[in-house]
Formats: structure tokens, C-alpha cells, sequence
């Protein structure tokens, strides 16, 4: 059974608070802060909503989008965009690009990715299979990741759920309410169908219990009616009820009857014809 995924939320509103009460002086050391943070994987959105009204530090909310939407390769292109990140943050940002390239994988029906690919993602040659391992490695001991490596394939398997999430792109909204809402309108249609067999199965079961509630009084009825029925007196529909069942059996006794007689008469035959045959002796 695969472990549950990391709940961040409480480390998060922690800082939250503490931002919202801070000086602008203060707050490009408090986001260091959080981006180094071994337990928070998203909400980089949320501080941004509440620093970016306080300051106009361009490295600061671009390094927070980097952290909110980016990866790697994002970073390593355009540092001077961002603020200089320590091994720490860097980290960080190669374990959200492992989220980045899981959730992708999900999103196209893969459950199975190669070393290869991520070590492409990561900016890591592929023969440094260590390094690849290492930061997938260092995803689950976080309990940010679900799956399984396997060193032999140079694989990792992707397990269920599959990762935390990231944050989500307002430009992403809308098509992830178009998904949310066709995965309701499936479900839905699934749970007409389920009621509907479940009605079926229902009534069937509750005609099955009539028919052999009948059956039984029948049966009943038969029973306290069979001392009367040699005397003659209420007997009717007990001979009605069994007539065909003693019509078989003695349409059986019959066969058998004839078929005794046909066998005597057989060895009877036999021995008359063996002596006659003597006599003529």
C-alpha cells in the first residue's frame, strides 16, 4: 500500500501569516525562506497575491512563478531572470520539475517513465544515472512522489496517486474545469446505470421471495389437507395440485409393469420351446 501523499498546507499558512504582518524590507528573506522549505511543494501563487502589492522586486515575483508554474530547464535558461538560488532551493526545483514531467506523464496515459526523460527534464546527462536516482529518491522521502525505481530497466513506475500537485496557471482554469466537469457528467452516467441494475436486482430478488412465499403455502396447505383427502372431504385441490405428479408415477409404474411381464414371457418361451425339444428325444 502506498503511502499517503505529503500535506503541506499547514506549513504554508504559517508563513502566510507571517508575510502578511511583514515590513517589504523583510520579505525577499522570508520567501528564501520558503522556497527552501523541505515541506512545501505549491502555494508560491498565494504568496505572490500577497507580496507582490507590497514590493516591485521583479527577481522576487518571477523566482516565485519560477517555483509556482517552472522547472529546470526554466531556470538554467534565464538565471538572470531570478534570484541566485542556494543547493537547497535548487533542490527544490528539480524535485518540482520530477512533479512537472510525472504529471504531464499522467495527463498522456503513461504510468511508466524512462530515465532517460527525466534525466532530459532535469538538465542531467543520462549516463549519471545516479544523480537521476538520487532526486527521484529524494521526491519519495519526501512523500511528494509515489512509485517505484527499478535500476535494472532504468525505469521508474509511476504508482497512485501519483504526485503532489503544483500550482495551477490561470490560463490552465478553464481547461481543468472542462475536465472536472466531464469526469461529473461520466460519473453521473455511471450512477444511472448502477441504479438501474441495482432496481433490477432488486426486483427480481423481491419476485423470487413471492414466488416461493406461494410455494411453500401451497406446499402447506397440501400437507394439512392429506389426512382428508383418502375420506374424500376437502380433497379436490389436493388432487388437483398432485394429480400430475401420480399420472407420472404411474405412467413410470406402468412401463416398468410391462416390461417385467415382457421379460417373464421371454424366459417362459425359452423354456418351453427347451422341453419339447427334449421329448422329441
Amino acid at each position: 500500500m502506498e503511502e499517503p501523499l505529503l500535506d503541506e498546507s499547514v506549513a504554508l499558512a504559517q508563513f502566510l501569516e507571517v508575510v502578511e504582518q511583514s515590513s517589504p524590507s523583510t520579505l525577499r528573506a522570508i520567501v528564501l525562506k520558503v522556497l527552501s522549505h523541505p515541506q512545501i511543494f505549491c502555494g508560491f501563487d498565494e504568496l505572490k497575491a500577497i507580496v507582490k502589492p507590497k514590493v516591485e522586486d521583479s527577481q522576487l515575483l518571477e523566482t516565485l512563478d519560477l517555483f509556482s508554474y517552472g522547472d529546470y530547464q526554466d531556470y538554467s535558461q534565464n538565471k538572470e531572470k531570478y534570484l541566485l538560488l542556494n543547493d537547497q532551493q535548487l533542490s527544490k526545483l528539480r524535485q518540482l520539475t520530477i512533479l512537472t514531467t510525472v504529471q504531464e506523464a499522467c495527463k498522456n496515459g503513461v504510468s511508466v517513465l524512462s530515465y532517460g526523460s527525466l534525466g532530459e527534464a532535469l538538465s542531467i546527462d543520462t549516463d549519471n544515472r545516479r544523480g537521476i536516482e538520487e532526486i527521484i529518491i529524494s521526491c519519495l522521502y519526501a512523500r511528494v512522489l509515489n512509485g517505484k525505481l527499478c535500476q535494472q530497466s532504468q525505469q521508474f513506475k509511476i504508482a497512485v496517486p501519483p504526485c503532489c500537485s503544483r500550482d495551477v496557471m490561470p490560463s490552465q482554469i478553464p481547461d481543468l474545469l472542462a475536465t472536472l466537469e466531464s469526469l461529473r457528467d461520466r460519473l453521473e452516467s455511471s450512477n444511472d446505470r448502477l441504479e438501474k441494475a441495482q432496481n433490477f436486482v432488486c426486483g427480481s430478488v423481491e419476485r423470487d421471495e413471492a414466488h416461493w412465499k406461494t410455494v411453500k403455502e401451497q406446499a402447506k396447505l397440501a400437507q394439512s389437507q392429506a389426512p382428508n383427502a383418502a375420506t374424500g372431504s376437502g380433497a379436490s385441490n389436493v388432487r388437483n395440485a398432485l394429480s400430475a405428479g401420480w399420472s407420472a408415477d404411474q405412467g413410470i409404474a406402468g412401463r416398468r409393469s410391462s416390461a417385467s411381464r415382457q421379460s417373464k414371457r421371454s424366459r417362459g418361451g425359452m423354456g418351453s420351446f427347451t422341453e419339447s425339444s427334449f421329448q422329441r428325444f
